[in-house]
């Protein structure tokens, strides 16, 4: 066994609970429950080794370089810190982006919220028991978790028509203009499927809204990196209104990650959004949904 397989591996449960407590001090943590189902997570989305590298990088993307300044101790090299790094991203287990410095460019790598991140990242990875585990853990600690920051990661999305002429609703709010502004988007629109609904398909309990599961939009570095992945397919500015309206119709209800640039576009419902239906159980749900 090599020195950093010892490193990271002599020690598995260690190393798991390491990395709960680590992401637990993020701003959206990753609190510890009675059951242990967040260890059964951690386990789907890294190796014992990928888990001891993923104690080292933080929220802020940094670069590779940096990073192995923090994990050269360990004896790996920074090419095989390079390829698991880049094999956790193929996984969904962290975040990873590419900047053109000059002519060279440099590759970044960030840890991961469960969600909105590492659950939305298993698209192409879903097993029946890994979507069990995540709504265990919805339910025993984590929405909890999701919601005491006060700090939403989406908001809910007037549609434009049932807005009155006397309400004003910001740019970032009319997801039509949205679209139409190609700083918003930088050019790249894609949609991919809902991970909420191949869930709610893998446990037996499928959509009862709609048939349609490509209902996720992605923009501009969230497009390019879901193309990159392999998620998405791209779609033209025209085209992507026209999805648009086809949602409305259906009567799903738009969510947008809570920031003026928007990388994610969500058409969800009530029977399959995770957050929506676990929204559910509180009894005042509205005040942890943000418009304006």
């Amino acid at each position: 066994m090599t020195k950093i397989k010892r490193k990271f591996e002599e020690d598995d449960v260690d190393v798991y609970r390491k990395l709960q407590q680590h992401l637990d001090n993020l701003p959206i943590g990753y609190p510890v429950t009675e059951s242990g189902v967040e260890i059964r997570i951690l386990k789907h989305l890294f190796t014992p080794k990928e888990a001891g590298i993923a104690l080292h990088l933080r929220l802020i993307p940094e670069p590779l370089k940096k990073i192995y300044r923090r994990v050269k101790k360990t004896g790996i090299s920074i090419e095989e810190l390079e390829e698991t790094l880049d094999t956790m991203f193929k996984k969904g287990a962290i975040v990873h982006g590419r900047v053109m410095e000059g002519e060279e460019e440099i590759k970044y790598y960030a840890n991961a919220f469960l969600a909105v991140g590492m659950y939305e990242y298993q698209l192409d990875r879903l097993e029946k028991q890994f979507v069990e585990d995540f709504e265990q853990y919805l339910e025993e600690a984590y929405i909890e978790e999701f919601t005491k920051t006060r700090i939403n990661q989406v908001r809910t999305v007037p549609i434009e028509e049932s807005v009155s002429s006397e309400k004003s609703v910001a740019t970032y709010d009319n997801i039509r203009k949205i679209f139409e502004n190609d700083e918003l988007t930088g050019g790249f629109i894609a949609i991919m499927d809902c991970v909420c609904r191949k869930s709610k398909d893998i446990i037996g309990e499928p959509c009862k809204q709609s048939d349609i599961r490509e209902t996720c939009f992605t923009l501009n570095r969230g497009a390019r990196m879901s193309l990159d992945k392999g998620w998405s397919r791209r779609v033209s500015k025209n085209k992507a209104l026209e999805i648009l309206k086809k949602f409305e119709n259906e009567g799903f209800i738009i969510q947008a990650d809570n920031t003026q640039h928007p990388f994610f576009i969500c058409n969800c419902c009530g029977c399959c959004c995770e957050l929506i239906t676990n929204l559910k159980r509180f009894d005042k749900p509205v005040e942890y949904i943000a418009s304006n």
